[in-house]
């Protein structure tokens, strides 16, 4: 069950490159560049009662408003930390390094459930933490090439693969440090031996390139959920350094739970779950 009621939600967006408030000029993010520091605003206003009485839900249920940034040109996904739903006016930040964008730039607006009652008052209520049961999103179209995304074209012949030519990409983490630079940090080859990706190195936009970027794109948040959840050291609650390993780990983190004990929980519980509600959250992206 979603919230279908349009007046239900007001959601004003500002956008600001480097500290400085810009304007948005058709569609089109004017002056941006890989080292612009693009700062989001979001200004929600929502009736909770409304909301609540739609989804058949009780106060037991806690709402929880995130941001989601995505590109069409970058297999990086960002997320806001959780806030809790509350009556009134809230406004939601986060800063994307320029680094890590490129092409169509979306930023989503969701309302989940953060914590839900043993048992629900109807069939239809959400039930599940982490249901999306509201969506607002705008999209941009940043001025310049692609993205400088953590790609690199490398022949596998010689690193010991069996079959190299039929591998695809290969994630390496130099070092798990999580205040570390995660550009200096990740590294991610794209297997020039394989001929089926030549689409994805030569024509990235074009049909069949797009399509791999898709698989591309899932596979690397997929792993990096996997490191996060691996990790000894991450606290999703501290603030990491903008563009640090911690920062991007905590980010994925975010796009399916408040925190990562919440995440380490339902990924025991279910893996191939939490693995395709990521693949459906990393894909929504503008064709």
């Amino acid at each position: 069950m979603v919230v279908d009621d349009p007046e239900a939600v007001d959601v004003t967006w500002e956008f600001a490159l480097n500290g400085r408030v810009t304007s948005v000029e058709s569609g089109f993010l004017k002056d941006w560049n890989y080292y612009s520091t693009v700062s989001v605003s979001c200004m929600v206003s929502v009736d909770v009662g409304a909301v609540r009485n739609e989804l058949s839900i009780s106060e037991e249920t806690r709402l929880g408003w995130v941001l989601v940034a995505r590109c069409s040109g970058s297999p990086v996904i960002s997320a806001s930390r959780p806030l809790d739903v509350a009556g009134g006016s809230q406004e939601l930040r986060m800063e994307l390094s320029g680094s890590s964008l490129g092409g169509v730039l979306t930023v989503e607006l969701t309302m989940v459930t953060l914590d839900v009652p043993t048992f629900v008052t109807s069939p239809f209520a959400p039930s599940k933490l982490g249901h999306v049961v509201l969506s607002r999103e705008t999209r941009l179209t940043l001025e310049g090439s692609g993205g400088q995304v953590p790609i690199l074209p490398v022949s596998f012949a010689g690193q010991g693969i069996t079959n190299p030519s039929t591998a695809m990409w290969w994630l390496k983490v130099m070092s798990r440090d999580l205040h570390a630079s995660a550009d200096a940090v990740l590294w991610l080859w794209l297997n020039t031996d394989n001929k089926l990706l030549q689409p994805l190195l030569e024509r990235p936009d074009g049909d069949v390139g797009t399509t791999w970027m898709h698989l591309l794109r899932t596979d690397f948040v997929r792993q990096l959920l996997r490191e996060a959840l691996a990790s000894e050291e991450i606290d999703t609650s501290e603030q990491y350094p903008e563009g640090s390993l911690g920062e991007l780990l905590t980010s994925v983190v975010n796009l399916i739970a408040p925190s990562i004990a919440v995440a380490r929980a339902k990924f025991e519980e279910d893996p191939g779950r939490v693995e395709t509600e990521l693949q459906a959250i990393v894909n929504k992206v503008a064709n």
